[in-house]
């Protein structure tokens, strides 16, 4: 799955143009792989059954063996026929698939004849990596994953591979200007088990100052927070990408922060585009406020 270079038409760019969300950025949908992979997985079974049969009718009679000969070419045949089957039956008479309309300032979700629009500032968007499983039962690569949350915590879209990285990108260039502007103005964000203002840094309601972090990062499935005083290696704080709606964004202002409260030598202040104190900012909610998780 992958975003798709053409623009949306109809009613999903009209109601783009109509909640202004800005330039296009692209489109992906789910596949309907339902049907799909069980075509897959009987073109499979007949083309090994098919290729046995045809193998073994060469050292039978002649009578079975013309039969065999019969039968393997036969499944052989079926192996390319069901596929393209399935294919088409997915196209034409399978459910509607998912599309997701990427704008700059949020996006269109059309399934069949249902259309639903969001702005990126009432969505939450969790990025992370998933180790996929070989064939043979062994991790294979990681891929990167993308949900879509509404602002009660429903999944509205998940996606996989370049789309995902994509849609993760522009969404998280939409919330930091909004993260940084809350925060300049001395509010609260709060994105899944983090919370974070211009001085502080709060761990499951814990309050941690800036200047007693040494760093925050990622891996590909956590947020790892450092304490300056505690072991070189070993993570004070860990929570799940996947539950940390813009993990980027955490490790954008948490950057912007340290630094400010630990400047280096020769290190220069980050003014504020209002003219206060560095900052990051955010759209998530005041500790007083309901979070939207």
């Amino acid at each position: 799955m992958k975003l798709a270079k053409e623009l949306p038409e109809g009613d999903v760019r009209v109601m783009a143009d109509r909640r202004d969300f800005g330039r296009f950025v692209g489109s992906a949908k789910t596949e309907r792989d339902g049907v799909a992979c069980l075509g897959c997985t009987l073109s499979m079974l007949m083309f090994l059954l098919g290729a046995i049969v045809t193998a073994a009718s060469v050292t039978s009679d002649r009578d079975m063996g013309t039969v065999g000969r019969f039968v393997g070419v036969g499944l052989l045949v079926l192996s390319v026929v069901v596929p393209i089957g399935t294919r088409v039956w997915q196209e034409f008479k399978g459910p509607p698939p998912v599309v997701f309309h990427c704008f700059e300032h949020g996006f269109v979700l059309t399934h069949g004849a249902e259309v639903r629009a969001l702005p990126w500032s009432e969505a939450r968007v969790s990025s992370f990596r998933e180790s996929a499983y070989a064939p043979h039962g062994g991790p294979g690569d990681a891929v990167e994953w993308t949900e879509v949350r509404d602002r009660a915590g429903q999944v509205v879209y998940a996606v996989s591979g370049e789309a995902a990285v994509r849609i993760a990108e522009v969404a998280t260039a939409d919330e930091l200007p909004r993260t940084e502007h809350r925060l300049g103005r001395g509010g609260t964000v709060g994105y899944g088990r983090f919370a974070l203002s211009a001085d502080t840094l709060f761990l499951d309601g814990s309050a941690t100052p800036w200047r007693d972090v040494r760093r925050v990062e990622t891996t590909d499935q956590a947020v790892r927070v450092y304490r300056a005083d505690g072991p070189g290696r070993a993570a004070h704080f860990s929570a799940a990408r996947r539950e940390t709606p813009y993990a980027a964004v955490v490790v954008a202002l948490a950057r912007t922060y340290i630094a400010a409260a630990r400047p280096g030598p020769g290190a220069r202040p980050v003014a504020h585009p209002e003219g206060g104190c560095p900052v990051a900012s955010g759209s998530g909610p005041r500790p007083d406020e309901p979070s939207g998780e």
